[in-house]
This record gives structure tokens, sequence and C-alpha cells, in this order.
């Protein structure tokens, strides 16, 4: 049972006055803790309890990075968690270095001049140079093309195919014409074929034509039509 309580003050509201057993107990910090090492309300919820299962779950999917080689034997609740508790406490301490690595060894530290390529060029030819020298003594070495023709040696020289080079070039120009048309070749509107120049044959019939029509529209007049030299086409009016 709750203790009993001592009535309020004269001077005191009712309304403000709340009885011991109905106020909420607060606990005080300890005032030696300092503020940012205080436990934060993170820290007293309960741990995700299906972090083992998503943990196997994830470790079979192609796209996750997450690998089963660690996870024990027997699985029970909670070891997931665990585990990472135990590896954020494990890495905050010192670690100790041990030695070093096998494939970082002393090694003597050698000066590379400026020239060493031709060095290594000089000696190569001079190697060269001796290997010849005892195979065909002081005699220098002389091409067999200016001694002698070798039977697998050619007399006439080659000389490329110029024919190919013609047709490339027709073939370009070609191209070049065709890209000037912008459109095909004119065509009338009945679909026959193209209109052709008139030659110096249909001369007769053009001046017999220009005759006919010329009588028709002016009958008080008397045309002649007639050419030139140049087979150019005059029209001579006579009016009475």
């Amino acid at each position: 049972d709750p203790a009993p309580t001592s009535p309020p003050p004269v001077n005191a509201h009712p309304i403000l006055w709340i009885p011991t057993c109905a106020r909420p107990a607060f606990v005080m910090a300890d005032k030696s803790v300092p503020h940012y090492a205080k436990p934060i309300v993170s820290q007293s919820l309960a741990e995700y309890t299906n972090e083992e299962q998503d943990k196997v779950k994830n470790a079979f999917n192609p796209a996750n990075f997450v690998s089963i080689s660690s996870l024990p034997a027997y699985v029970n609740p909670a070891f997931a968690s665990q585990h990472r508790i135990s590896m954020l406490e494990g890495g905050s301490g010192s670690m100790k270095c041990g030695k070093a690595p096998a494939f970082f060894m002393e090694y003597e530290y050698m000066s590379e001049p400026y020239g060493l390529a031709d060095e290594l060029k000089a000696e190569d030819r001079i190697q060269k140079e001796q290997i010849r020298q005892q195979i065909a003594g002081d005699q220098p070495f002389v091409a067999p093309g200016s001694c002698f023709q070798a039977k697998h040696e050619g007399t006439a020289p080659y000389v490329p195919e110029p024919y190919s080079t013609f047709q490339d070039e027709q073939l370009r120009q070609k191209w070049i014409h065709e890209k000037k048309v912008l459109a095909g070749p004119f065509l009338p509107v009945a679909g026959k074929g193209v209109l052709g120049k008139p030659t110096r044959a249909m001369l007769t019939d053009i001046m017999t034509h220009l005759y006919r029509i010329l009588s028709e529209d002016w009958e008080d007049a008397q045309p002649t039509v007639f050419t030139t030299e140049e087979d150019l086409i005059v029209i001579y009016f006579s009016i009475k």
C-alpha cells in the first residue's frame, strides 16, 4: 500500500496538488558521467530479431557481397548481433604489427643513367660484331644481291598493276557525278521519253507549222517564213 500523504497547504491551489503515489518516479542521472558518454535510446532497445535470417538470405543472393564463411556451424538466436559487437570491440583496440611480408625485401639500389638504352644497344652491336668475326673473319658481310642473282630472285622488277587504279578512279568520278544530280532526268507528264533537241531535219516541219498558225491568226497579212545561213527562222509580214 502506498504511504499516506500529507494534506496540501492552506494557501496552495487544490488543482496543482498531486499525491505522491501518482507522481512519476524520475531517476536522477549521475553528474559524474559526461553528457556525451550517457546511454542513448538505441542502446536500451532490443536488437533486430530477424538479422540472422536476412544474413543467410543475402549470402545466397548473387548481387550481394555477404558471405556465409564466417557463420558458425550451429546457428543460434542473436548470433549475428553478437558477432557484430565482438568485431566492433575487437577492432577498437590497438593492432600489433607483425613482420614485413615476403615481397617487401631489401634490394640494392642501382641508379639508372639517361644513356642506359644507348649503352645497351652499343653492347649488343659489339657482341654481334664479335660473332660475325668468329664466323667470317675480317671479311665484311656482303649481300648476295650485289654480287649475283639467286635462283629464287626474279630478274624483272615488280611493277604494280595500273588497271585497278584506273578503275577506282572511274568509279570515284561516277560517284561524284551522281551526287551532283539532285533529281532524276526530266520526264514529261505523259510519261514518254526525254525530249531531245530539234535537229536540222525537223526545220521544214517547223516552218510549215509556223506558217499555218500565222495564216490563221492574220488573214489580212501575207506571212513569209524563211531561214538564214545560221539556221535562224525569220518571219516577214506583207500588209496591203
